[in-house]
């Protein structure tokens, strides 16, 4: 028997997420893996990000149609938990990309039933840093940009508020500096100062990644007639009626929506905007796991990021998040039907 009948076969898929634009592997970065040979690309994989696919053969990789693509253990995509083509997959396939499993209770279901296997980007870290921290820093900076652009001003003389002090505030506050912005930073322990005053700003960023059991919100539906007429939030972490309680996920066709005079930016995957600087960042990083992943899976981070084995989750915080999200959502139609 070869050694490479031995190993995972990998299939790199065009993500099928609305405006997703993100790939995880260069042409270079596949010519430094050891396994390339194991690696198969839809065609047309890498012309959004310039990258032909005679490119990815030149650099060891194989090219094939999506359904045999589709086939390979392993199923790598970015934002696999949003992937259209989850129900097709074969039982047991192996995934690795952002999961969020208990983004909505119809996919938790679906990864359970068909006993998936799943190594949660969102679940990676090195060093006690998240591995892909550069895009969480790149989430903050694009949501920034774009919403400022639906929004008809530059932040410049704004003042504006940033929630969370991790990577995709630091990202956030980054691109707000630089454009001329008034910036005041409240961490998780600084919620009530907040609160003294959230009425002040023209913009409130909330980059929190919210805590499974709590029940409350920090913004409530009730706090947006007390801020500034015309304001803005940007929900760059997009936990539905969580920190924010009128806070639900946008889309690029439809990026923002207005509740009692306030604007409300809640894009779910903005580093899509700015393709080409996570493949820079990211590619040698999905390189170096992927290799591991095809010979055997056996390191550190990967072993804490198998959120998923033959399906069935190694958290149950996810059932909690699941209902959590259900009595959110209750909670907030009732109180929108009561104001109507």
């Amino acid at each position: 028997m070869k050694e490479d009948d031995l190993m995972n076969t990998v299939g790199l898929m065009i993500p099928t997420k609305e405006h997703e634009h993100r790939r995880v592997l260069r042409p270079c970065d596949i010519a430094s893996m050891k396994h390339k040979e194991q690696l198969y690309l839809c065609h047309g994989y890498g012309e959004i990000c310039g990258f032909s696919d005679e490119d990815y053969r030149a650099s060891g990789a194989h090219i094939d149609d999506p359904k045999e693509v589709m086939r390979k253990q392993i199923i790598c995509d970015p934002k696999i938990g949003d992937a259209s083509y989850l129900q097709d997959l074969a039982d047991g396939t192996i995934l690795f990309g952002w999961v969020h499993p208990a983004e909505t209770k119809e996919r938790a279901e679906l990864l359970m039933r068909k006993k998936m296997n799943a190594f949660a980007w969102e679940n990676m870290y090195e060093e006690g840093r998240a591995v892909f921290y550069k895009n969480s820093e790149l989430a903050g900076k694009a949501a920034v940009l774009h919403a400022f652009q639906l929004y008809g001003t530059l932040p410049q003389g704004k003042k504006v508020a940033i929630l969370g002090n991790g990577n995709t505030a630091k990202g956030a506050m980054q691109i707000l500096y630089q454009l001329g912005a008034y910036v005041d930073v409240y961490p998780r322990k600084a919620e009530q100062a907040f609160l003294h005053h959230f009425q002040e700003y023209d913009v409130i960023i909330n980059c929190i990644l919210w805590d499974v059991e709590r029940s409350d919100h920090i913004l409530y539906l009730s706090d947006l007639k007390k801020m500034k007429p015309h304001a803005m939030i940007i929900d760059v972490s997009c936990d539905a009626h969580c920190a924010i309680e009128s806070s639900q996920p946008t889309t690029f066709t439809h990026p923002v929506y207005e509740i009692d005079g306030i604007l409300h930016y809640a894009v779910d995957h903005t580093p899509s905007l700015f393709h080409r600087s996570f493949l820079e960042d990211c590619g040698p990083i999905c390189a170096h796991y992927l290799d591991i992943l095809i010979a055997d899976g056996n390191d550190p981070v990967l072993q804490e990021a198998n959120i998923l084995k033959d399906g069935v989750f190694t958290n149950n915080d996810i059932f909690v998040y699941l209902q959590m999200l259900e009595n959110n959502n209750i909670l907030f139609k009732n109180k929108m039907a009561e104001n109507d």
